[in-house]
Formats: C-alpha cells, structure tokens, sequence
C-alpha cells in the first residue's frame, strides 16, 4: 500500500480533522480503505510525519489483537461509517493516495495510454507499408512488362518492316 503509492508519486492519504475524516468519508465509498496512520514503538505516526493529534477510532480500537495490527484501515459503510480500525499491514485492502505532484502523475498515466496507442499505430503502419509497397511493386511490374511487350513488338515490327524492304530491295536487284 505505501510502496504503490510511492511507486505513482504519493503517499498513503493521511486524516487531520473531523473535516477531512468527512471528506474522506464522503468521497470513497469502498468498504473499507488503507490510510497512512501507522503503530510505532513510541505510539501512532502518519507517514507524512505531521503530528498524531485526531483520531476517530471505532469503539474498542485500536485494540491490536493478535500484537501484530501496525496499519489502519478507514470504514466506510454500516455502524462504522467513517471510524478507524488498526489491522496487520499485509492484509489486503484499498489504498487511496495522495499525489504529490498531480500533473507528473497525469501526463505519466497519458503517456502509459498512449504507448499502446503507438504501438498498435505502428504496427499497423509498418503492415500498411508493407501491402503498400507490394502493391506498389506488382503495378509497376506489370507496366514495365506492358510496356516491354509494347516496344518489344515495335522493334520487331521495325525490324520486320526493315528486313522485308531489304528483302524486297535485295529481289529487285537480283532480277
């Protein structure tokens, strides 16, 4: 959960005020949400380093069962509406983050969505070349074998006409 936020450019959200826990509240509704409070040896830290100084613990939270509930998830739905329950970090969870930098995070979430984009544009341009040219090749073989034939019975034509006048010419001074 932390390392994902980080991973994007965030951190884990972190809850200051009555009016962030209602916000908070208001505007993710899954039904139960990672947020960056975390169980230290000296007492429970947000990850962002500002000060421990508002809670909204569900009744008998954090109650650390099992010694091992160092993360805090955020509840969002029934009787629990908006309260907090200390849970083991490794369990599975949504994570909202806080960006903090939106516009990096917006233009690299872009980019990830266009890099498909080219790739499917230029495989199907290199495949368009490709029957292009081919087409491209087969037309111009077929003119140049037209026109091969065309001159080919030209010349011959020439050289029949030509043979025949000499033949012709030849037979008259022979007579």
């Amino acid at each position: 959960m932390k390392q994902y936020c980080e991973s994007i450019g965030g951190s884990l959200v972190t809850i200051q005020s009555e009016d962030e826990n209602y916000w908070f509240r208001s505007s993710f509704l899954a039904y139960s949400t990672f947020i960056g409070l975390k169980r230290e040896s000296n007492g429970w830290q947000w990850i962002d380093g500002k000060p421990f100084s508002y809670s909204n613990w569900a009744p008998g939270q954090p109650d650390n069962e099992g010694g091992n509930e160092k993360c805090v998830e955020f509840w969002n739905g029934g009787t629990s509406y908006g309260l907090w329950n200390d849970l083991p970090c490794d369990f599975s969870r949504y994570t909202v983050c806080k960006m903090i930098n939106c516009d990096a995070f917006v233009e690299k979430e872009k980019e990830k969505q266009r890099l498909p984009i080219k790739a499917y544009i230029d495989s199907n341009l290199a495949a368009a070349k490709t029957s292009i040219l081919s087409q491209f090749i087969s037309v111009m073989e077929n003119r140049i074998t037209e026109r091969a034939d065309r001159d080919f019975e030209r010349i011959n034509s020439t050289i029949f006409t030509l043979f025949k006048k000499y033949h012709e010419e030849t037979s008259k001074s022979i007579k």
